[in-house]
């Protein structure tokens, strides 16, 4: 089986370099008109526009292609119990010096997993300071683990430097010893500012390689040779991905809603992509006209202001598009008492806390409207003046399709990798927040996508 990439980008990474000028962005107080909107095909990694057109550039990462070598061995690892929504794309797209490997890229990459194993209560790196669950089903890593089997293992997927990748197995570390560490090429640390052992080791270690996530004050220059970061606020000649690559799911899936909420009739995203995929891709769209139908719109993830989205939601005309709000969180008591107290309708809300991994990308790739809550002043870490951070809503927004609406200092920062579904934007005034959300519902229920693939 072959996976076809969802998206590719590369901005910053030496063997995949986009480097075309950012679309003209007319931007006011109430939102901002795209003249010219690029696309990307998601299977050549190019992007166009009227103006433009930039090509994901050859790989200067030299591969090896001895047949009589044998293949080569990566270790993912990951000490906490968080970010493994970062693990696939760390397989497909970060970029390894395979010609300094005594190995050949003529045969698929092996990728074992080296993770948290806290949950079985012994040897787990808790260096993060997670605090070990009494039982298994409290970890993430349970799930994620169930998905792994099921969708992953034992599968071959393309990489972006035109490699291939086994996904293998997932070890403990109680399987790992001194045999098992020679035989690695290399190791590939997820999370590596939380454990502060790769933090060390990873400028002593020649076959450790980083993922960061955040500014890195600690960080020295040969840090930064050995590091990818995951958001794209860094120089064009730092490496850095997008973690794209997230769970996909047959249509059917998506049009299969889960208890208690109408059926949603996909209709055609903005731009006609052929990933050459048997995957059915794309976002289950809100169909107006429709009195079954209902309009999702969604806000998922922690340390949001619920209180302001409350009233923002009670602002918008959700009863004249039967539009539905689904709220996505830890603590379900608390937030009912902060949605009931907005005096909207609380049939049209849905708070949820799903530990499923598959379960919960299933949740946000029917969205019909997403909403990252992301602002400068509310969640500065973010921003490029703050720690850089990628907030996780971007990645969703771009590998579902998603409709968007969000703060136009985040557009600015992701303005090139938002090229397929549409986006308003506000700025920092409350009126200009229900304006953007008015305005995406009206063209959403207004079969917006509808009429552009069309046209």
């Amino acid at each position: 089986m072959t996976s076809i990439l969802p998206l590719v980008d590369g901005r910053g990474i030496d063997n995949l370099m986009i480097t075309s000028s950012t679309a003209s962005l007319i931007a006011s107080q109430e939102g901002f008109i795209e003249e010219p909107r690029k696309s990307l095909d998601q299977k050549t990694g190019i992007v166009t526009s009227s103006s433009t057109t930039t090509t994901a550039t050859s790989s200067s990462t030299t591969t090896n292609n001895d047949d009589s070598k044998r293949a080569c061995h990566v270790i993912i690892v990951n000490a906490p119990d968080f970010h493994y929504e970062v693990i696939e794309s760390t397989v497909l797209r970060y970029p390894l010096p395979f010609h300094k490997f005594n190995c050949t890229t003529s045969k698929p990459i092996i990728f074992d997993f080296l993770l948290y194993d806290n949950w079985l209560g012994k040897d787990g790196d808790i260096s993060a300071g997670v605090i070990k669950p009494k039982y298994l089903n409290e970890s993430e890593f349970w799930s994620w683990n169930t998905y792994f089997e099921s969708y992953l293992q034992h599968n071959i997927f393309d990489r972006i430097d035109g490699t291939k990748a086994l996904m293998n197995r997932v070890l403990k570390y109680s399987d790992m010893d001194n045999k098992t560490a020679d035989e690695v090429d290399a190791r590939i640390d997820v999370s590596c500012e939380f454990n502060q052992v790769s933090m060390h080791e990873v400028i002593k270690d020649d076959r450790l390689f980083c993922v960061l996530h955040s500014k890195c004050d600690q960080c020295t220059k040969l840090h930064f040779e050995r590091s990818c970061f995951i958001s794209p606020m860094w120089p064009k000649e730092q490496c850095t991905f997008m973690a794209l690559d997230l769970p996909k799911f047959e249509k059917s899936e998506l049009m299969s809603i889960a208890s208690g909420h109408h059926q949603i009739t996909p209709m055609e995203p903005r731009h006609k992509i052929d990933t050459g995929s048997d995957i059915e891709e794309g976002n289950p769209m809100y169909q107006p006209g429709s009195d079954t139908s209902t309009m999702r719109i969604c806000v998922f993830g922690r340390n949001r202001n619920h209180t302001i989205l409350s009233n923002l939601f009670a602002q918008v005309p959700y009863q004249k598009y039967n539009a539905t709000f689904h709220i996505g969180g830890r603590d379900i008591r608390e937030l009912s008492q902060v949605y009931e107290r907005s005096g909207i309708d609380m049939s049209k809300i849905h708070i949820f806390f799903e530990k499923g991994y598959r379960e919960y990308y299933r949740n946000v790739a029917q969205c019909n409207i997403y909403l990252p809550a992301t602002d400068p002043k509310e969640r500065p870490a973010h921003f490029p003046s703050g720690m850089k951070r990628l907030t996780g809503s971007i990645p969703q927004v771009i590998a579902y399709k998603l409709p968007s609406v969000m703060h136009v200092e985040l557009e600015k920062i992701y303005h090139e990798y938002l090229v397929v579904a549409p986006v308003e934007v506000y700025n920092d005034s409350f009126e200009s927040k229900v304006k953007a959300l008015t305005r995406m519902m009206e063209r959403v229920g207004g079969g917006f996508f509808l009429a552009a693939t069309k046209s």
